[in-house]
């Protein structure tokens, strides 16, 4: 059972990456609907049972959060086409 629900956890956390990254929907859309499927389980069957997989999703989400940022940072950082075209210039 701990092994089915580790394997859920990491197709979800895939999953959730690949909605993100390479598709239109709403990114939080596959994870409210996780959440609202999961609320009636964990109810009746147990907490446990949907921990792992839902925070895996939201690890998922936060960590492509946090790589469009860091991408962000990045290129603010580096020079403009005119900035470039300045510094030359002097």
């Amino acid at each position: 059972m701990r092994m089915l629900i580790v394997l859920l956890a990491a197709v979800l956390f895939f999953a959730e990456w690949f909605v993100i990254r390479y598709t239109g929907i709403n990114k939080w859309l596959p994870l409210l609907g996780s959440c609202l499927f999961a609320l009636p389980l964990s109810l009746f069957l147990g907490v446990h049972l949907v921990y792992l997989p839902l925070l895996m999703m939201f690890l998922a989400l936060a960590g492509c959060e946090l790589e469009d940022w860091l991408k962000r940072y990045l290129r603010q950082k580096k020079l403009s086409e005119l900035q470039r075209s300045e510094l030359k210039d002097l």
